[in-house]
């Protein structure tokens, strides 16, 4: 087997793994935005290790969360070719489905402003 061949399965294996994580701390910050890594490697069926082999630390892992959201943004306006009013209709659904998938950035971004503005 080439070196190549066998790089693709590992690929695909990390893929998941990464996938699998970020759908993990979605979930578990939705439920309780103050979830730890462990938390979060748990729920995703990995070792915490594993975990850091994809991310930092929990703020990289939530920075990669709001980059899915941002993504996902992006795919929507991508995507259209329908005229102005369904477009926009179709955006506003979409964006309205996406607020709620990732609803923990908004709830972590908020509570973060809160606390830099309370500093102040």
């Amino acid at each position: 087997m080439t070196e190549s061949a066998k790089a693709a399965p590992r690929r695909r294996h990390a893929q998941g793994n990464r996938r699998r994580i970020l759908d993990a701390a979605r979930e578990t910050l939705s439920a309780d935005p103050e979830t730890t890594v462990d938390d979060i490697a748990r729920a995703a069926g990995i070792a915490r290790r594993t975990l850091y082999g994809h991310f930092a630390g929990r703020e990289d892992l939530v920075n990669a969360l709001a980059d899915d959201a941002v993504e996902s943004l992006r795919q929507v306006f991508v995507e259209e070719r329908n005229p102005a009013d369904l477009a926009l209709a179709r955006y506003i659904t979409a964006v309205w489905g996406i607020g709620d998938r990732f609803r923990v950035i908004i709830a972590l971004g908020r509570r973060d402003w809160t606390a830099t503005s309370a500093a102040r």
